[in-house]
């Protein structure tokens, strides 16, 4: 990462902007880093943690990256810090890029975009339109497996043993959802 998505120049300006980064040795780490090391407990070289300003976990990953997918984790980043603090149009713009590429984390974005335009609108339609991207877009996408509630036909290559169905499914997740939605989040 160092030789070739740190020194990147969208890289450098998109985190001097937004992110505060610091680094560790995990092999020679300082004194004053090891309660850090400790607490976060990194499986692997090349990890990245992502905290909010409160010291919060958002996200983490591991190995290498080239720039426009470390990009696209950073814009998931941002959408999730930004949805975790109630603030969703912006989480909505943010998941919109991370979803918007032909990234690894394309279908998460995608997934959780539909999820803060939902916040936004309080309509289940929404939610269901947001997800039909991502169903026509990635239908082998673990995530569209997470999405896929609604019981709508599945896209002609989806394989069926993937297949959830209505069952009440969707008024379960619903209740969920509105029920940690009325409470703070952790």
């Amino acid at each position: 990462m160092g030789a070739v998505t740190y020194p990147d120049s969208n890289v450098v300006e998109f985190m001097s902007r937004r992110f505060v980064a610091y680094q560790v040795n995990t092999k020679a780490p300082r004194d004053e880093d090891r309660a850090l090391l400790a607490f976060h407990r990194l499986l692997w070289e090349r990890g990245f943690v992502f905290l909010d300003h409160g010291g919060r976990e958002l996200r983490r990953t591991v190995g290498f990256l080239p720039p426009q997918e470390f990009l696209a984790e950073l814009r998931l980043v941002l959408g999730k810090a930004a949805l975790l603090h109630a603030r969703h149009p912006e989480a909505l713009l943010w998941f919109e890029a991370a979803g918007g590429g032909s990234a690894a984390v394309a279908p998460e974005g995608l997934f959780w975009a539909g999820i803060a335009a939902y916040r936004i609108e309080r309509d289940l339609e929404t939610l269901r339109r947001r997800w039909d991207e991502l169903r026509h877009r990635f239908p082998e996408s673990t995530w569209w497996t997470r999405a896929d509630v609604f019981g709508d036909p599945p896209p002609a290559n989806h394989p069926p043993e993937r297949r959830m169905t209505w069952g009440g499914i969707l008024k379960l997740v619903m209740r969920s959802i509105h029920q940690t939605w009325r409470e703070p989040w952790p």
